[in-house]
């Protein structure tokens, strides 16, 4: 899977559909977009269901919240599945991975 900043967002009816079903989770289609666009984002291969291999993509919006996008690849592009805030265990992950990787950096 390349870099998920190279990759355009598929937006259709189901997953758009899935978002406004889930106000609770106050998330938008551009916060999705601004984490999948994270040059910092975690992405873990994920379950192969009915043909399509699913990943786990743990990205920051620009107003630094921690959001999960489950997603496919179609087409060459990304197309979300569903979304939801990171819980506490997920976003120490991934200021865990983004301070390591700032001290190899210094190195």
């Amino acid at each position: 899977m390349e870099n998920s900043n190279s990759l355009s967002v598929l937006w259709d009816a189901g997953n758009l559909l899935h978002l406004s079903e889930r106000p609770e989770r106050d998330i938008s289609e551009n916060d999705v977009e601004e984490a999948v666009r994270d040059w910092n984002a975690l992405i873990q291969k994920g379950r192969f269901e009915d043909g399509e291999q699913y990943f786990r993509l743990l990205g920051m919006t620009w107003k630094g919240r921690i959001i999960v996008v489950i997603f496919s690849e179609r087409n060459g592009m990304l197309r979300p599945a569903t979304v939801y805030p990171a819980n506490k265990r997920l976003r120490a992950s991934y200021f865990k991975n983004l301070d390591s990787f700032n001290h190899e950096k210094e190195i």
